[in-house]
This record gives C-alpha cells, structure tokens and sequence, in this order.
C-alpha cells in the first residue's frame, strides 16, 4: 500500500517530466522552409485502367500531409506549393497458387509520378520523382482487394510526400539557428 507521501511523490515525479518533454522543443512534423506557408493537393491524372483511383489517391496524400506537415493545406489555387502529378498505372499481380492450382494470395502495384510545384515563381521546387509499391492479399478475404488498395495508396502517398517535402523542410532548431532551405529568389 502506497503511502500519502509515495503517491505525492510520483506524481510531483510525472509533472517533472511532462514539463520536461513539452519544453524540449521536439517536434513529429515537417516545417516547411520560410517562405512557404502552405500546401495544396491537385488531383491527380490517371493514366492507369482503374477508375477513380486518383480521387482515393488524393485522399491518402491529404491524410498525410495533414499528419506530417506543420502547415496549413489549402486549395491548390492559394497554396504557396503545391503538390501535382498522375498515376502512372495499377498492375494485378497473378498471385499464388496452391499445388492444386487454386489461387489463394494476389497483389497490386501503383505507380505514381509527383512533383511540388511553385506556382508564384511557375516553377518545380522537388521532383518528379516517380514512386511505386506493392501490396498482397488473401483472395478469400471478402475486403482484400479494398483493403490493398487503400494500403498501397497510404504507403505511397506518404513516400511521395517524405520524398518531396523532407528535403524542403527545416530542421526543428531552425527558428534558433536560422538553417534550412529557403524559399528561391525572385528571377
């Protein structure tokens, strides 16, 4: 049994260190250089045979950019960057077979290429890069193939976007140091 003076104590312990850590500066998210203040999303093109797919693609970089970013999103019209490209295509994989040839896993790929434009200095800032990952599912699960897809275009939303603003982005003790990218000149 604790006594009045252990409970007090822990907790006395747990505000230290609560404190501690919410004064520490540290930080999960991408800040985007100065001079960047937000991100817009165009839908992308689609140039692969499996309709609607960018509207769900668009949806997952939204996601992420909302998780990710320490910066507003805006409509691709206001945006200071904004992040544009096309998926480029969406292959079934045939999958495996048991030795009684019954098909029992299968898998798609999504291919995407991306860039983040500056729309004020009408110029590419990151990229094109082109991503693609690919995703396996048990084709006796009633929402494998839903379920892969959105798990395909989640991990490729967030590549595209680590890949695209990680380099753009500045470190958390820029505020202090003054390091980081800036935004480009005015030609």
């Amino acid at each position: 049994m604790r006594t009045g003076m252990g409970a007090l104590g822990g907790r006395l312990a747990l505000a230290a260190l609560l404190l501690a850590q919410a004064g520490c500066g540290y930080s999960t998210g991408l800040r985007l250089a100065p001079g960047y203040g937000s991100v817009g999303v165009e839908i992308f093109g689609n140039d692969s045979q499996v309709r609607d797919i960018e509207r769900d693609f668009h949806t997952a970089l939204t996601a992420v950019l909302r998780d990710r970013l320490q910066a507003p999103l805006s409509a691709p019209g206001e945006a200071d960057l904004v992040l544009r490209g096309d998926i480029l295509d969406v292959h079934f994989r045939p999958g495996i077979r048991t030795t009684g040839n019954v098909l029992v896993e299968t898998g798609l790929t999504v291919r995407a290429r991306a860039s983040l434009w500056d729309p004020e200095h009408e110029e590419v800032v990151a990229g094109p890069v082109v991503r693609a990952t690919q995703v396996g599912y048990a084709v006796d699960d009633p929402a494998g193939e839903s379920e892969a897809r959105r798990r395909a275009l989640d991990n490729l939303a967030e590549r595209v976007v680590l890949d695209l603003l990680a380099p753009l982005s500045v470190p958390p003790d820029a505020s202090v140091t003054g390091e980081g990218p800036a935004r480009p000149p005015r030609r």
